[in-house]
């Protein structure tokens, strides 16, 4: 256990563990990089844009039940029970323009940009077919420099904008730039995003209403993409305008205009139907319909292309209106089904004729490498460093959370000391001192673990993202987090016993008082790891929510209060010895009746408090070894949460030829 507080940090040795196997992950991903990027950079450690023609051709998604699944395999033709998401979509995204998917809610936007941009989650159940070039060269082989901004936009919410941007550029800007030219670089995108006047605000969840606003979010998210890498040539962006105002949406989608124009970028956005002065701004649109992609070509001509003449100001409602299948009746949906079908064949004949005049012109381009001046994933030691700050900053400001948590605190203290008030030496206290260590054991555990629940549910979603493009190794952003929220954690339980401990009477010697602050918060240290570990295992945080409790639960049963070790049957006789609750339970009963006298009317009486204790089965326990176990629980849940964040890395699904 470490408690730290910066500048000044101890590293736990378990993190040596974690370095060990980043530095053979950060070797093997560096050999990968130099596979895919064969350009060498300038003298001066600057970058350029490579410009990116994106083609694909057929590409198809679809999703097996798992009963389809068993009888057929990856290579075979879809069943019946196989339901296709995409079919057979192609079309051509080029740099310097922003493209557009546009379709009705269903019909498939979103799965067709991510399996462009190779971002389908990998599953079983998923088969991903198609071709995707970027210059003529198949992705598969060589990927360009891409990014991609998902629809909802997460951030560590008690940083300001300023300091989301100034952290991702002092951890992925290149090593030999100095500080002032990085911070320069975050300059120069700031006013280019025209994020001047956010500068200072905090991030906010962007649920409650606090923070920066929603087309402010999406552009901090733009920017710190363009910080990750400055050889970016393919930006994606899912649905940028949803959840904005008309205003923020045409802010928006101006940012992203101008970034093609001036920057030379293949900019592909998802959008579902936006107003006409957006519209205005597409240069190639893709129509998605459910029976595939109804249109493919520059934006100007879709109108015309999807009906018999449109007006201009009404174009975005008519491409939309133009490719839905009305389910209204029968006749409608067949009707409607047959001119769908109509466009999705003319498009498709239309793609195939352009994706010819595109091969041809791609083969006149060179390469799609990018000179990379310094890895995108910073050093685990300035990692940890930068990490540390930002972790430091998110539990110190989170004022809310921690003025509950000693809320809670001392409500708990207040309400045991009431119940437990003054226990003296009589007989009929034996018990209730045995009470109150135990339910004390259990507000700890489950005071902690409720809350790294709730917060870690909403860092994942943040660390995961990060994660996917390699940021920095994990041991890194595990380490930081233990050692910022160690000093803080550590104030709650203290704060419980300085109240407790004195309302109930218990043992008034200071060595006593100590061991039993010290006890309760390696308890909250440890429910704390195990709520790190269930939040890193489970798929979200709903399931977390319900695996957490649940298993404090069991291991309340097993707490050492209701069932003695010994009369628990043989199967189960495990599960004592991993009960954090019950190590708890011994360690602070020990501490308490050793050496404690009790009053006596008969002779079966206790007299003192080491006879309770073998009445209760503790004869042999002592504080040192139920201390030592804790110890040991804890550094097996800090292992495991480290090594399933590891080894979690968001995966993709492959593309398969068609």
């Amino acid at each position: 256990m470490v408690i730290s507080s910066p500048p000044t940090v101890s590293v736990p040795i378990l993190s040596l563990t974690f370095l060990k196997t980043q530095r053979r992950k950060k070797n093997s991903s560096a050999h990968r990089r130099s596979e895919r990027s064969t350009a060498t950079p300038a003298d001066d450690g600057s970058v350029q844009v490579v410009p990116v023609l994106l083609t694909w051709h057929a590409v198809s998604v679809t999703r097996s039940s798992t009963k389809a699944k068993k009888k057929q395999s990856p290579s075979q033709v879809p069943s019946p029970e196989t339901r296709v998401v995409l079919s057979k979509a192609s079309g051509v995204a080029k740099p310097g323009e922003l493209h557009a998917i546009m379709g009705p809610s269903g019909a498939g936007k979103t799965t067709l940009m991510n399996a462009i941009a190779g971002q389908v989650p990998a599953s079983k159940l998923v088969r991903v077919t198609g071709v995707v070039k970027a210059n003529g060269t198949d992705t598969k082989v060589r990927k360009p420099h891409i990014a991609y901004v998902q629809q909802k936009d997460v951030f560590f919410a008690n940083l300001t904008a300023r300091e989301t941007l100034e952290l991702a550029a002092r951890m992925h800007l290149p090593k030999s730039w100095s500080e002032e030219r990085k911070m320069g670089k975050v300059d120069e995108l700031v006013q280019q995003l025209g994020l001047r006047s956010c500068l200072d605000t905090m991030m906010g969840d962007g649920v409650s209403g606090e923070g920066v606003s929603g087309g402010e979010r999406k552009r901090v998210a733009i920017a710190v993409k363009l910080l990750h890498d400055l050889s970016i040539s393919v930006l994606f962006l899912d649905e940028p305008t949803t959840g904005l105002d008309s205003f923020s949406s045409l802010k928006v989608m101006q940012v992203l205009k101008d970034l093609a124009a001036s920057g030379g970028m293949t900019v592909v956005v998802t959008i579902h139907q936006p107003r006409s002065s957006v519209f205005a701004l597409f240069d190639r649109l893709t129509v998605v319909s459910e029976l595939g992609v109804a249109y493919s070509g520059p934006a100007s001509d879709a109108a015309l292309a999807l009906s018999d003449g449109a007006d201009r100001v009404a174009e975005a409602e008519l491409v939309v209106d133009a490719i839905s299948i009305d389910h209204a009746n029968a006749q409608t949906e067949e009707a409607s089904r047959t001119r769908v079908a109509e466009l999705v064949a003319k498009a498709n004949a239309r793609a195939a004729k352009e994706a010819e005049e595109m091969a041809v012109h791609a083969s006149t381009v060179n390469g799609i490498d990018a000179p990379t001046p310094d890895s995108a994933t910073a050093h685990p030691w300035t990692a940890f460093r930068l990490l540390l700050g930002r972790s430091w900053k998110q539990v110190a400001r989170d004022k809310k959370t921690n003025k509950l948590r000693a809320m809670t605190m001392l409500n708990s203290a207040m309400v045991f000391g009431s119940i437990y008030w003054r226990m003296g030496k009589q007989q009929n206290r034996i018990q209730d001192r045995f009470g109150l260590l135990q339910v004390c054991s259990v507000n700890a555990a489950m005071a902690s673990i409720t809350k790294t629940l709730t917060a870690f549910s909403k860092e994942r979603q943040v660390i995961q993202r990060e994660r996917a493009s390699s940021a920095y190794p994990v041991v890194s952003y595990f380490v930081s987090k233990l050692a910022a929220e160690t000093p803080v954690s550590a104030a709650f339980p203290l704060v419980f016993s300085a109240c407790v401990y004195p309302m109930c009477g218990l043992n008034n010697k200071l060595a006593r008082f100590a061991t039993f602050a010290a006890v309760t918060t390696l308890e909250s240290f440890t429910s704390s790891a195990l709520g790190l570990a269930v939040g890193a295992l489970t798929p979200s945080p709903e399931a977390a929510n319900a695996l957490g409790p649940a298993i404090m639960v069991i291991f309340i049963v097993f707490g050492g209060l209701y069932v003695q070790p010994a009369n628990v049957p043989a199967p189960l006789r495990w599960i004592p010895n991993t009960s954090l609750i019950r190590h708890c339970f011994d360690a602070l009963s020990c501490n308490e009746m050793r050496g404690l006298e009790f009053e006596t009317e008969r002779p079966t009486d206790l007299p003192t408090g080491d006879a309770a204790l073998e009445r209760f089965g503790l004869g042999d326990a002592t504080v040192a070894k139920s201390s030592l176990r804790q110890a040991r629980l804890l550094l097996f849940y800090w292992y495991s949460a480290g090594s399933i964040l590891s080894n979690n890395k968001p995966r993709f699904a492959d593309m398969l030829d068609e």
